[in-house]
Order: C-alpha cells, then sequence, then structure tokens
C-alpha cells in the first residue's frame, strides 16, 4: 500500500483532510450551502530504522500515518485513532524545523499551527 510506495519512492507523505460535507446531498435540492473544510497537514517520510518491512512493520506504519491524518480532524471525525496516547511515531521522520502534526494537536489548537484550512465554499 502507502507505506510501500512512499518507502520506494523515498518521497514525502503530505496528509490532506477533507471533513464537514456530509450534508452536501441534504442541502444541494434547497440549494444551500455546505461548508466543508479541507487541511494540508506537515509532510513527512516514512523510515524502516533498518528493519525488514514485515507486515507488522507495515501495519504499524499505516497505524502512525492515521494518527497523523485524525490529528488533523476534529475529535468528532477521529473514529479508531482518537486515542492519540495510543499514537507512536518509531517510522516516521520529518524534515528539521518541521513538526509532527500529532505533537502540533496536542500542543496547540490555532488555526495558524494546524497545517493550510481552506474554505472552499463560494462566497456569494
Amino acid at each position: 500500500g502507502v507505506a510501500l510506495i512512499a518507502l520506494r519512492a523515498q518521497a514525502p507523505i503530505w496528509p490532506v483532510v477533507f471533513y464537514g460535507g456530509e450534508s452536501f446531498w441534504k442541502n444541494l435540492p434547497r440549494l444551500k450551502r455546505t461548508d466543508f473544510r479541507i487541511v494540508v497537514g506537515n509532510p513527512f517520510y516514512l523510515d524502516t530504522r533498518g528493519e525488514s518491512l514485515s507486515r507488522q512493520v507495515a501495519q504499524e506504519m499505516t497505524d502512525e500515518m492515521m494518527y497523523q491524518l485524525a490529528a488533523l480532524l476534529p475529535s468528532s471525525y477521529r473514529g479508531l485513532y482518537s486515542d492519540f496516547n495510543k499514537a507512536r511515531q518509531t517510522y516516521l521522520r520529518f524534515d528539521a524545523g518541521v513538526t509532527s502534526n500529532l505533537d502540533m494537536a496536542l500542543g496547540s489548537n490555532s488555526k495558524s499551527e494546524q497545517g493550510f484550512q481552506g474554505n472552499l465554499s463560494p462566497q456569494l
């Protein structure tokens, strides 16, 4: 999956979440605007730290990526990944000066520190 592709390409992973569009289809017939959010978090790399990519390591990487995504969402959207006490960052690497999305969620909730948040609803 994503872990294998990212490792082979040695490419950064840019976490992006979209939320708030649950009522789009309900609002559409009434031509009511639906506000939604797109949040782009800080990029990170996967690093096996010298371990072979076993099924267990791949699952742990996937869970670590999911916690990075969950950190960008409001708590009501996090589901299985809502308990940040279970989160690990063993296989994630951030460039110098780049903060983990999880660390930002735990330390601050200000919009300026939570990545890019855009409201793409048309302004009439």
